[in-house]
């Protein structure tokens, strides 16, 4: 049985921490916002099951841009009718926009995709793309629309289904129904306030330090404490640095600097 329905600010609320979200545009089938879930910082773009056209491809990709500035991590919430065809070659263009963009940050902002309704073709590379994909059961994800496989006699069981993607290695996580796929990506930072004080751990930048990440902004990956964070989260935790190790610096294929980092931090309270 298909779950309800969401609308695109039930999903937003149900994925940012109450009150904490600014949106960014809202018209059309997309809404985009800034805010922060589980105290973490993020963009969240959002579909609404309809059909997106060339604008609001391009408004997702200008999200992506802004993102990769600061590092912040960027989910997309996809629930897709396709597209409106009549764009013809503008739709093309606004589709090669946006699959440069996500390439272009791959491996420098975490991006995650949530698939809540149908995700198909483009979408469903996009989707792909992403650092982690978690998918409501009841969701679809496919690049050929099963009905045109199975008419071609290419018939495979299950196509398009959360339970083949996650078979097959896309989807990470399925979640019961397109609520809990909202609130389950928030960022867990329990074990931060819960560790014991003046522990130390240590935690590794999950990107490099440069001009296109910020201190504030990197995401460490602190294993004795099984979390992933920034620094202004932990902070807020209760915890301090006592120690920077930079490691050996790097250019990139722009020509940027960059430095990846080891921290050692403390819990004071």
């Amino acid at each position: 049985m298909a779950s309800k329905k969401l609308g695109k600010d039930e999903i937003l609320a149900a994925f940012f921490d109450e009150g904490t979200y600014t949106g960014l545009f809202a018209d059309g089938a997309v809404k985009a916002a800034y805010g922060c879930a589980g105290g973490q910082p993020v963009y969240a773009v959002c579909q609404c099951g309809e059909a997106v056209c060339a604008k609001e491809l391009d408004k997702t990709a200008a999200v992506l841009e802004m993102a990769a500035k600061t590092g912040t991590p960027v989910v997309t919430f996809y629930d897709c009718a396709g597209a409106k065809l009549e764009e013809g070659l503008d739709l093309l263009a606004a589709n090669n926009k946006l699959a440069g963009a996500i390439a272009n940050i791959s491996g420098v902002v975490p991006q995650v995709a949530v698939v809540l309704g149908v995700c198909g073709g483009s979408a469903a590379l996009n989707a792909a793309c992403a650092d982690l994909c978690v998918m409501a059961k009841d969701a679809q994800l496919f690049l050929t629309a099963p009905f045109t496989s199975d008419a071609a006699g290419d018939k495979v069981e299950n196509a398009g289904s959360a339970e083949l993607a996650a078979k097959a290695g896309v989807a990470s996580i399925l979640a019961e129904d397109a609520a809990d796929a909202a609130a389950g990506v928030r960022p867990d930072l329990s074990k931060l306030y819960e560790a014991p004080e003046k522990l130390r751990a240590s935690c590794v930048s999950e990107a490099p330090l440069s001009v296109h990440n910020t201190f504030e902004a990197i995401r460490f990956d602190c294993p004795q404490l099984a979390v992933k964070a920034n620094v202004i989260e932990m902070y807020d935790a209760g915890w301090r640095i006592e120690a920077v190790d930079v490691g050996e610096d790097s250019a990139g294929t722009d020509g940027v600097k960059a430095m990846p980092l080891t921290i050692t931090i403390r819990k004071i309270f």
